[in-house]
């Protein structure tokens, strides 16, 4: 009787197992939920290797490109900073034609002289000759985390001063 009962318990425990896996365990598919556009991943630079712009996608999204072989300085704390004007001064001279071949463009006008930035700890002011009141967020985004990681923080906090007027300070990390 014993055995008869053991094979029964074995025969029920086959039997939901099977039953737990032809159903799936009651998890039921469903079709591909759209949640927006595909997630932008940034890949910083090492030292030495050069500068990230950020120019704007087909989409009109952020999207950073390295330019290699900038030459750069490290600040006391050991983080590397590069020449901030001249980057800004790239960044303002738009996308090179293979970039601009893989869709990228700038929201930013030419530069109508040089640019001019001041820097202390945690601080960058870019002084632009152009009237900045009227650019587009994303515009003044570029001009942002170009400085900022240029700077060697994407805390920093940016401001920008042009023709017309000063922005308030804005951080890369906030518009990313």
């Amino acid at each position: 009787m014993q055995h008869l009962s053991l094979a029964v318990g074995r025969a029920v425990a086959a039997f939901a197992t099977a039953a737990a896996v032809l159903t799936g365990c009651g998890v039921q598919g469903t079709d591909a939920i759209e949640a927006g556009g595909p997630a932008t991943v940034i890949v910083y630079p090492g030292p030495g290797q050069g500068a990230l712009l950020f120019f704007l996608s087909p989409e009109g999204r952020l999207a950073p490109v390295s330019r290699p072989g900038r030459k750069s300085r490290f600040s006391p704390t050991g983080i590397e900073q590069l020449d901030v004007q001249k980057v800004l001064a790239e960044l303002f001279d738009g996308p090179l034609a293979t970039e601009r071949r893989a869709g990228l463009r700038t929201g930013l006008p030419r530069l109508k002289g040089p640019v001019g930035v001041e820097s202390a700890p945690g601080r960058l002011t870019i002084r632009i000759p152009i009237p900045v009141q009227h650019l587009e967020k994303t515009a003044i985004s570029q001009v942002v985390c170009t400085a900022a990681l240029a700077q060697g923080d994407e805390d920093t906090a940016v401001t920008i001063e042009g023709e017309d007027g000063t922005l308030p300070p804005a951080h890369c990390q906030s518009v990313l």
